[in-house]
């Protein structure tokens, strides 16, 4: 999963429905891979944090 933004990325989680860390990638670029080879399919929050400190959530479905 590619995640691109205007602003600096410091990191990416992928949240399961139940909570868990499925996948995390940290940076400080504008855009993030993360690997979400290992995820079912199902919806997920990709929470994005900024490295200004502000943080941003995205409900996305994985189709596989």
């Amino acid at each position: 999963m590619l995640v691109s933004a205007e602003k600096c990325i410091a990191a990416v989680r992928v949240i399961c429905a139940m909570g868990g860390t499925i996948a995390q990638s940290l940076s400080s670029a504008s855009q993030v891979a993360v690997a979400t080879d290992a995820c079912t399919a199902g919806i997920y929050v990709v929470e994005i944090i900024y490295a200004d400190g502000s943080c941003e959530n995205l409900k996305v479905a994985l189709n596989r």
